[in-house]
């Protein structure tokens, strides 16, 4: 096995947390390219989901890592962007400190 090989490997493991967690989150899909980290939430604007204590959770990330993150709308769908995102198991951290914040 190559080393390229062994490494696809071991960072594959944190796909399986990354879409869950994502999915938990609201995200519809959740694209890593270029060291950052898109996540595509509900395409309907008028959606409940935006008054969930899930994307308050969201919005407050944002707003703690202004340099860090951005929240756009492109196209009629809503994304947040994240800068600085060289791994998988990095995007799982972040996911992972968001979802930390909702429980009580």
């Amino acid at each position: 096995m190559t080393t390229s090989s062994r490494l696809l490997v071991r960072s594959g493991c944190w796909y399986v947390p990354l879409r869950r967690i994502g999915r938990y989150l609201g995200c519809e899909k959740i694209i890593l390219r270029q060291g950052q980290m898109r996540m595509q939430f509900v395409g309907n604007p008028n959606s409940a989901y935006y008054k969930s204590r899930t994307f308050d959770a969201i919005l407050d990330y944002i707003g703690s890592n202004p340099r860090r993150c951005n929240l756009k709308e492109i196209s009629g769908r809503r994304l947040m962007i994240v800068k600085d995102v060289p791994t998988v198991g990095s995007a799982v951290d972040i996911l992972r400190t968001i979802r930390s914040a909702l429980k009580p």
